[in-house]
């Protein structure tokens, strides 16, 4: 049976049913996309349904102030492939936990933002957008103000 005869069939065969004509024609683009596709499609899938309701940023990109890791996955998987990028992306993975362990003890020498309230910017001791990875990483936040 030639292969187009037989998406053929099972399109016919998956007619009326929505939610297998869904799977099936996900499983046909995902068949017809290379590895480093698919690779970047699950980068992207990560950052618009996950990343946002983690709760938290990038280390290494508070820490260096440079781009994510999973903008780095994406980069590295597009120039290099699959396999490079798994191995470039897991030597960023162990640099991001350094970055992690980094903005942790910097995060103990600096007062946490509720406890200098009217110094810096994060909104008069809210603590809005403040702590390791939110926002910004109010580093100097007690500057000037004698706290």
């Amino acid at each position: 049976m030639k292969p187009d005869t037989l998406r053929t069939s099972f399109w016919r065969a998956c007619k009326g049913r929505k939610g297998v004509f869904i799977i099936a024609l996900l499983a046909v683009t995902l068949m017809t996309l290379s590895a480093k596709q698919v690779a970047v499609l699950g980068v992207d899938a990560y950052q618009t349904w996950i990343s946002p309701h983690k709760g938290y940023h990038c280390a290494f990109a508070e820490h260096h102030h440079g781009t994510s890791c999973s903008a780095y996955g994406k980069k590295v998987f597009q120039e290099h492939g699959v396999a490079a990028g798994l191995l470039m992306l897991k030597v960023r993975f162990e640099q991001c936990h350094d970055a992690r362990l980094a903005l942790e003890s910097a995060s103990r020498r600096i007062p946490k933002c509720e406890q200098a309230s009217g110094c810096g910017d994060c909104g008069e001791g809210t603590g809005k957008g403040c702590g390791i990875f939110g926002g910004h990483f109010c580093q100097g936040f007690c500057d000037g103000c004698g706290k």
